[in-house]
């Protein structure tokens, strides 16, 4: 099944949802799904990520009995289409009809006012627009030009000043929960079609309005006709119509004649009565081309553009931050199950599938206040599909202006590695030093390669209420400081 961007929405809010919940928690309820994730035909598991996560999200689907944002999404978009067609059609009609095709017997119907009005303004908008995209790959004119962006970025700024009044953990919750909406860019790309859709289906019924305005006139008599300010000749208006004209040439009528168009020349010293009856009427026929072909097939066009986009950008999304990796690794790492009533390990079945992105070779770096053996350190990293890249690096975590041994480390096996795993003690302090440490490791390893920080408790028993709390701490450090870094307990 191909993804919607309701179901982006519904997966998105998922995940952040299950960063409220404890991580033993998911991997209980993840395990439970992940059987679910064997194909129709039951030959093979799904091998494709987005398959995957496709599986997960309808059996996450399954078990909500509440509307989740993506439907409150699908009825908006919905009712905004209905709203733009109802509008678009009645604008079209009554600008059409009532103003530039009033016709009182005094004076024709304006032949030039009526396609400025009508095509000539759709036209000018798309020039604009067409103008300003070039500019911006061009000469980087309008880069910083982003309304959409600076509009969110704008309340975001407002919401984060207002927070101040919020006592200090509440406050940091409450920005971390920001900077998460800040960080779904990706989503918010996704959002700009659905807009653009919106925006030219108010353009085809805007046309289908004008064209039935002009359809109106049939039961009556409506003269048309030109007139100009300027010294215009009949002949240079005529091959500007018979230019314009080019696209349904091979129609009936397809614009007036020399003849047509010296006898429709209006002036008001001269009055209607010096215009030729069939003269005014053979307009009727190009102004209705014109919209069809300028106006209405354009927007037609352009709405199958946006479509078409927006279905390669749903197949573009990448699926490959910091979230969907751990949620990945739960429902397809490589899991051992042991029974209590036989010594012997139980091989499942089917094994799930190894991803490019979540397996692989992986380098440690530890903060200097753990001391953990390095077979730990390589079963840990094994549970996560990780194969450890010897020797484990030590890592002073709070210096962001040293540890250039381990930056240097990262830079020269980038290319080989799948993911970089920071060992830090759970009951460390975040600080802002450690966000820069971080954010250098981020920078050194590139766009390409996980960074994992793994928080290490105190123990080898149950998580503490306080080391729960830690980790929550911890969240809310990586999302305000936009770390676009991963965030689990160390396995044990």
């Amino acid at each position: 099944m191909s993804w919607k961007i309701a179901d982006v929405i519904d997966f998105e809010w998922l995940l952040a949802e299950d960063g409220k919940l404890d991580q033993e928690a998911l991997r209980s309820r993840d395990r439970a799904i992940s059987p679910q994730l064997v194909r129709a035909d039951r030959s093979q598991r799904a091998r494709d990520r987005k398959e995957v996560f496709r599986a997960w999200l309808e059996a996450r689907r399954s078990e909500i009995s509440e509307t989740l944002p993506g439907e409150y999404f699908l009825t908006a978009w919905q009712l905004l289409v209905v709203l733009s067609a109802l509008v678009g059609a009645g604008l079209g009609m009554s600008v059409a009809a009532a103003l530039l095709l009033a016709y009182t017997g005094a004076e024709p119907v304006n032949v030039g006012w009526f396609f400025a009005c009508t095509v000539g303004i759709q036209w000018l908008i798309l020039l604009t627009s067409l103008l300003i995209w070039l500019l911006r790959r061009t000469t980087h004119l309008f880069e910083d030009f982003r309304p959409l962006r600076n509009l969110l970025g704008g309340l975001l700024w407002s919401l984060s000043a207002a927070l101040q009044q919020l006592p200090g953990e509440q406050r940091q919750r409450a920005r971390a929960q920001l900077m998460g909406i800040r960080r779904k860019g990706e989503v918010f790309q996704l959002l700009v079609w659905p807009l653009l859709m919106i925006t030219q289906i108010f353009g085809v019924f805007f046309n289908l309005g004008v064209l039935i305005a002009l359809l109106l006139p049939l039961g009556r008599d409506v003269a048309f006709g030109w007139q100009s300010t300027l010294k215009t000749s009949p002949e240079t208006v005529y091959q500007l119509v018979s230019s314009l004209a080019t696209p349904w040439s091979f129609l009936p009528q397809p614009h007036p004649t020399r003849e047509d168009v010296l006898q429709s020349r209006f002036s008001y010293s001269e009055g209607i009565h010096a215009l030729s009856l069939p003269a005014m009427t053979s307009w009727w026929p190009f102004l209705l081309y014109a919209t069809i072909f300028y106006g209405l097939l354009v927007r037609i066009c352009l709405l199958l553009w946006c479509a078409v986009s927006l279905r390669a950008a749903l197949r573009a999304f990448s699926f490959n931050h910091a979230g969907h990796n751990a949620l990945f690794r739960r429902l397809s790492g490589p899991v051992i199950q042991g029974h209590l009533e036989t010594p012997k390990l139980e091989v499942p079945e089917s094994f799930p599938s190894v991803d490019h992105k979540t397996s692989g070779s992986c380098l440690a770096l530890i903060a200097n206040e753990l001391m953990i053996p390095e077979s730990e350190v390589e079963l840990g990293l094994g549970t996560l599909g990780w194969q450890l890249s010897r020797p484990i690096l030590p890592l002073r975590i709070d210096d962001p202006s040293g540890n250039a041994a381990a930056l240097d480390r990262i830079g020269r096996e980038a290319p080989s590695l799948t993911g970089i795993a920071v060992l830090v003690g759970v009951r460390r302090t975040p600080i802002r030093a450690i966000a820069l440490m971080l954010q250098r490791i981020t920078q050194a390893a590139g766009a390409s390669i996980e960074v994992l920080v793994l928080l290490v408790h105190a123990g080898a028993g149950d998580v503490s209420p306080q080391d729960t709390e830690k980790l929550s701490t911890w969240r809310n450090f990586l999302a305000i400081h936009d770390l676009h870094v991963g965030l689990e307990r160390w396995p044990r």
